[in-house]
């Protein structure tokens, strides 16, 4: 597990809320608090999967204008959350992997990205959370989002 933050809020929200960089990922949940509290849970119901896209849950490009209509005004959020993963077709390439997480919280001003592995079966064996680790660090690092890790 890895936990960062990302000091350029303001870069960082144009390519998530703007850009299509994130689009590809699967969202699972958030939550927006700002004039009100929006709790967004990206479950799709079975009559909204189809053969072409089976995932249970919605795309971030799906969800995304949502969240940036929560959060669109002269206001800054007072803090929010969003729980993405990979497709189970790309998840696949994780041994033992159920499903991988990167996980964005913003409060206080402060973006902390963390990372997080769901192993099918139980096992000592950390090489998932560390290769999906070294990937998100790479991810990030191709796109030039500089980050400081936390300890």
């Amino acid at each position: 597990m890895l936990s960062f933050t990302i000091h350029d809020t303001k870069n960082f929200m144009a390519l998530l809320l703007k850009g299509d960089l994130f689009d590809t990922f699967i969202f699972r949940q958030g939550e927006i608090h700002t004039y009100a509290t929006f709790l967004v849970d990206g479950t799709k119901p079975e009559l909204y999967q189809s053969e072409e896209n089976p995932e249970p849950f919605c795309q971030w490009s799906e969800i995304k204008p949502f969240f940036f209509q929560g959060i669109k005004g002269k206001a800054m959020p007072r803090s929010m959350k969003i729980v993405f993963s990979l497709s189970s077709e790309k998840t696949a390439h994780y041994p033992n992997a159920q499903a991988v997480f990167l996980n964005l919280l913003f409060r206080d001003g402060v973006l902390l990205v963390t990372t997080a592995t769901s192993d099918k079966t139980f096992t000592l064996d950390r090489n998932t959370g560390q290769q999906w680790d070294a990937d998100i660090l790479k991810f990030f690092k191709k796109h030039e989002i500089a980050i400081q890790m936390e300890s």
